[in-house]
């Protein structure tokens, strides 16, 4: 597992210096690729020493591997990946990144003062700074996308981009819970679950599940229907997907998901129990709004009688008369 691991970075950094055209995006998966590789180094490490006994790994240990994994592999890869897909899929361009570059810089920082601080001084308060670093870090990125997504082209609000938004509001919540739980205040384990719970299923799982709204569509549309006109029309890509069946996903996993988290907070098992219930449902509604990927699906906007190719001189043919035959048109012979 560990030659992958470390091919795939490697190939990618090796690809990335052939690329003219610099984007946000590149960096950003750079860097969560760099951190993918200190997160296998820890875990390696961390196996080695329970055959071996070298030390005594303690939490904090552990926290500062989940954290390398999480906020800085996973964490990062979603920030670059967002901003690409913001642009593609909302159309909402911009001319400076310069945001995104304070971000990095601040992500990066923050982060590896944070790892730092949880493995030489887990109690100091230096663990604490770094959390709420990052913690202004998470703001920023949020308040960046969003004014990316009041300046978007394509105006119609997406599934997608509600699940972009839960996704924010969970990386905020996490966030904030993060730097209590770096005061070091004596607090009950369920905190650290939703901790954990609000950043992962929230965080990046509604980040995942809404991306897959538009990458499947757009794959299969790309796979199936690229070639070039068959004998019937192409579907569009909104013929993919079940986009009310979508919302309605959409409101159970959120629903789902709040009644959950709040079950952790307050130690309430019937809340955890009927969250988990309502998320499942949600989780196969989205499964079905996305169903058409895999069947063959119809064009619901058929051509009309004029879309037909243009003339190689760039008009338009000539409507076709009662007769059948298309009418003549000066210059066209």
């Amino acid at each position: 597992m560990s030659y992958p691991a470390r091919q795939f970075p490697t190939l990618l950094a090796v690809s990335y210096r052939t690329i003219s055209a610099r984007h946000p995006m590149g960096t950003f998966v750079l860097c969560g690729l760099a951190c993918l590789l200190v997160t296998i180094g820890f875990g390696l490490t961390w196996a080695l020493d329970w055959q071996f006994r070298w030390f005594a790994i303690t939490p904090s240990m552990l926290a500062a591997h989940v954290h390398a994994g999480l906020a800085g592999w996973l964490g990062r890869t979603l920030i670059g990946v967002s901003y690409k897909l913001m642009e593609l899929f909302a159309l909402a361009h911009r001319r400076s990144w310069r945001a995104a570059h304070v971000l990095l810089v601040l992500w990066n920082a923050s982060l590896a003062a944070l790892v730092l601080g949880l493995l030489l001084w887990p109690t100091s308060l230096e663990v604490t700074v770094a959390a709420s670093m990052l913690a202004a870090a998470v703001l920023l990125f949020a308040a960046d996308l969003f004014q990316m997504w009041r300046g978007r082209r394509r105006r119609r609000v997406s599934v997608e981009q509600g699940h972009v938004a839960v996704s924010l509001v969970s990386l905020l919540l996490a966030a904030g819970l993060g730097v209590f739980l770096s005061t070091g205040a004596g607090v009950p384990p369920r905190v650290f679950v939703a901790y954990g719970y609000a950043a992962i299923m929230g965080g990046f799982g509604f980040a995942i599940a809404g991306r897959y709204q538009k990458i499947l569509p757009f794959l299969t549309w790309v796979h199936r229907y690229s070639r070039g006109p068959g004998p019937t029309p192409p579907p569009l890509l909104q013929d993919l997907v079940d986009e009310r069946l979508g919302w309605v996903s959409l409101l159970l996993l959120t629903f789902g998901y709040a009644t959950t988290l709040v079950g952790l907070l307050t130690a309430s098992q019937v809340s955890v129990l009927a969250g988990g219930s309502v998320y499942a449902a949600g989780a196969l509604l989205g499964l079905g709004a996305v169903r058409l990927t895999l069947l063959p699906a119809r064009a619901t906007r058929r051509p009309g009688p004029l879309a037909a190719h243009p003339d190689p001189r760039g008009r338009m043919p000539a409507p076709p008369t009662p007769g059948g035959r298309p009418e003549a048109r000066p210059g066209l012979s």
